[in-house]
C-alpha cells in the first residue's frame, strides 16, 4: 500500500512538473528581467481526481496536516478573517518570503503554496472576492522583508491586507539582526491595523534545517497562526509515506507535491479555525499588540532609499552614477526586483554618501558570478565598519545585506560607500539602503530568559 502511494506520488510530480516543461525551466534563482512567467501547468484528469480526492482520504496525509497546524492563534485576528470570508466580503492576502514563496521549485509559478492556497480559498468560498498578492522574492531574508515590506506588500494592495502570511524560515540562516527584523516584521503588520492577521509559515531544507525553533518563540508571544511542514511531514518521512525525491525539486524548494502540503496544512489551519467560528467556540475580540518584545522590534517601519526616492535622507551619488540593468527579476513576471539602485562608474572613484538621521542602517548590495565585480568600503561617519565583496563564485545577481549600523539612539550619521583601492576599476551594485528613526519604548518580554538559558537543545543565535 506504501509502495503505490509513493510510485503515484512519483507519477504525479512527473506529469505536473511536465505540464510546463516546454514553457519554462524550473528555477530556484534569477531570470532575464524580460522573461515571461508560464502559464497555469494543466494537470491530467487521473492527477486531478488523486489531488482533490484520493490524498485526503489518506490517513497519514491527514495526520501531516493537523502535525503541521502548530497553533490556531491566540489574538483573534485569523478568527475575525474567517468571519470575513463567511460572509463574502472582499479580503486582501499577501505572501511576503523568499524562493520557497516565490515559486522556487515548482516549473509555473501557478504550482506555487500561495497559488495553490487562494484557489483552495476560492473553492471554499465562493462568495468571497480574494485578491492575491505574491512578495516572494529569492534569496531574501526577512531583513530585507522588513525593508521591502511597504513597496512590495502595502503599495501593490488596493487595502490594507487581511491576512499576510511571512515565510523566512529557510532564509534567515546569515540573518545579520538576530531575528530583530523578523520579529520587526511581525510586529509591523500588526501595528498598521488591528484587522491584518499574520501566519508565520515554516519551510524547511532537505537537510531539515530551518529557523522555527528561533520564531516560534515570536508567534508565541504576539498570539500568531503558526504552520510547519518539518513538523507536520516529520511522521511521513519516517514512516515512508514520503521522500526527498517527492517532497524536494533540489536541497532548498519543494516539488508541486511539497507547494501542494504546504498550502494544505494552511487550509488545515482555515479548516479548523472555520469550525471553531461555525460552532460558536471561538474568540470574538482582537488582543492589543503586546507592550513587550522577544527578540527586539528595532527595524519597525523601514524607510527605503532608492535612486528614484531618498525618502528623508540626503544623497549624493559620487561614481556610483549608473543603473545595473542586471539584477534579479521575478520569474512569475518578470519584475525587477530592485530596479532603482546605484552601480559604480569605472571611469571614476568618488564616494557614494548618504546623510540621515536615525538608529540603525541596513545596506542591501548585489552580488554577481562576474570577477568584474569587486570589494567596497563601507564607513560610517568616518569609520570603516565593513568591506564588501559584490563578486561571489555561486552569486546569481542575488540580494544581500548588511546591517552596517546598530544602534538604540536616533542621532545624524554620515554613510560613505567608495571602491578598495585595489578595486578602483571594477563595478558594484548598491540596490538599496534602509533605515529606521524612531526610538524604541517597548520592553523586554521577561519569557525571553526563561527561552534562552532553557535546556541544551534550545536553539539560540550565535
Amino acid at each position: 500500500m506504501k509502495k503505490r502511494i509513493i510510485d503515484f506520488l512519483l507519477v504525479l510530480n512527473m506529469v505536473v512538473c511536465m505540464a510546463g516543461f516546454g514553457v519554462q525551466k524550473a528555477y530556484a534563482g534569477s531570470v532575464p528581467h524580460n522573461g515571461n512567467a508560464a502559464g497555469p501547468a494543466s494537470i491530467d484528469d487521473e492527477a486531478t481526481v488523486f489531488y482533490n480526492t484520493s490524498l485526503y482520504e489518506e490517513e497519514w496525509y491527514i495526520e501531516a496536516l493537523k502535525a503541521g497546524t502548530l497553533s490556531t492563534g491566540t489574538n483573534g485576528r485569523f478568527e475575525y478573517f474567517i468571519r470575513k470570508l463567511q460572509k463574502g466580503k472582499k479580503v486582501t492576502i499577501a505572501f511576503i518570503g523568499g524562493s520557497v514563496t516565490e515559486g522556487g521549485g515548482v516549473l509555473d509559478p501557478a504550482q506555487s503554496y500561495g497559488d495553490q492556497f487562494i484557489a483552495s480559498l476560492r473553492e471554499k468560498y465562493p462568495k468571497a472576492k480574494i485578491e492575491y498578492v505574491n512578495a516572494g522574492v529569492g534569496g531574501t531574508s526577512s531583513a530585507i522583508g522588513a525593508l521591502r515590506y511597504d513597496r512590495d506588500v502595502t503599495k501593490k494592495c488596493s487595502k490594507t491586507p487581511d491576512l499576510v502570511v511571512v515565510e523566512f524560515s529557510v532564509n534567515d540562516q546569515e540573518d545579520p539582526t538576530n531575528g530583530r527584523a523578523y520579529e520587526s516584521l511581525i510586529r509591523q503588520i500588526l501595528e498598521t491595523d488591528d484587522e491584518t492577521a499574520v501566519v508565520q509559515m515554516f519551510a524547511v531544507f532537505k537537510s531539515r534545517w530551518n529557523t522555527e525553533d528561533l520564531y516560534k518563540p515570536v508567534g508565541n508571544l504576539y498570539g500568531t497562526p503558526m504552520v510547519s511542514v518539518k513538523d507536520g511531514t516529520a511522521a511521513a518521512f519516517e514512516a515512508g509515506y514520503l521522500n526527498n525525491e517527492l517532497y524536494f525539486s533540489d536541497d532548498y524548494h519543494p516539488t508541486a507535491l511539497g507547494h501542494k502540503i504546504m498550502a494544505d496544512t494552511l487550509m488545515n489551519l482555515v479548516n479548523e479555525v472555520d469550525d471553531a467560528v461555525a460552532a460558536g467556540t471561538a474568540t470574538k475580540s482582537i488582543a492589543p499588540v503586546p507592550a513587550t518584545y522577544f527578540y527586539s522590534p528595532d527595524f519597525l517601519n523601514m524607510k527605503l532609499v532608492s535612486s528614484n526616492d531618498s525618502n528623508g535622507a540626503k544623497v549624493t551619488k559620487g561614481s556610483f552614477s549608473q543603473t545595473d540593468t542586471q539584477v534579479h527579476a521575478l520569474v512569475r513576471n518578470g519584475e525587477v526586483t530592485f530596479p532603482y539602485n546605484w552601480s559604480h562608474d569605472v571611469s571614476s572613484n568618488e564616494p557614494f554618501v548618504l546623510e540621515v538621521t536615525c538608529k540603525n542602517i541596513l545596506f542591501d548590495y548585489k552580488r554577481s558570478i562576474s570577477d568584474e565585480y569587486g570589494k567596497a568600503e563601507i564607513y560610517v561617519d568616518g569609520e570603516l565598519v565593513a568591506v564588501l565583496d559584490g563578486y561571489k563564485s555561486d552569486a546569481w545577481n542575488n540580494s544581500y545585506i548588511e546591517l552596517v549600523y546598530d544602534s538604540q539612539e536616533v542621532a545624524k550619521h554620515k554613510l560613505e560607500i567608495r571602491m578598495a583601492e585595489e578595486d578602483k576599476d571594477k563595478k558594484f551594485t548598491i540596490l538599496g539602503i534602509a533605515y529606521s528613526d524612531k526610538k524604541m519604548t517597548y520592553t523586554q518580554d521577561p519569557i525571553v530568559l526563561e527561552y534562552t538559558t532553557g535546556s541544551e537543545d534550545t536553539a539560540s543565535y550565535n
